[in-house]
């Protein structure tokens, strides 16, 4: 699980779930019983861009030896980037229109990400290590 979740094409594979998911249509999008609720869209915003931190961070932590400190603005510089472009690209490209709530929405869900990835064993470089 510790190789699937650090592996780059892991976390390549998700930012392209998220570009393909983010870049449908409305009407592609279906309405689910329970999860049919008024903000679901910011929550699922959030559940993805928490997931992209997260990978992307434990790529970062692998194949660098850069501080922490600069892995975590990195990746949240480069997901909030994605994020915001991503409401540029469905306002462009889809019947979609550009929210900045949405874009709130990633950065909440890639600091969770970030919180999670600084917290598991990846995210403790250079303590215990005997």
């Amino acid at each position: 699980m510790y190789k699937l979740l650090t592996n780059k094409w892991t976390a390549v594979t998700w930012t392209v779930v998220i570009f393909l998911l983010l870049g449908l249509n409305n009407e592609h999008v279906p309405e689910v019983g329970m999860f049919n609720f008024k903000f679901r869209d910011k929550i699922y915003h959030c559940i993805v861009f928490a997931a992209y931190a997260f990978l992307w961070f434990g790529v970062g932590y692998i194949n660098t030896m850069i501080s922490l400190k600069k892995l975590f603005l990195t990746v949240f510089i480069t997901g909030l980037i994605f994020g915001i472009g991503m409401e540029f690209f469905q306002e462009a490209f889809t019947n979609r229109q550009f929210s900045w709530w949405d874009g709130f929405a990633d950065m909440i869900g890639i600091l969770l990400g970030l919180g999670i990835a600084k917290k598991s064993p990846y995210g403790n470089r250079g303590r215990n290590q005997n």
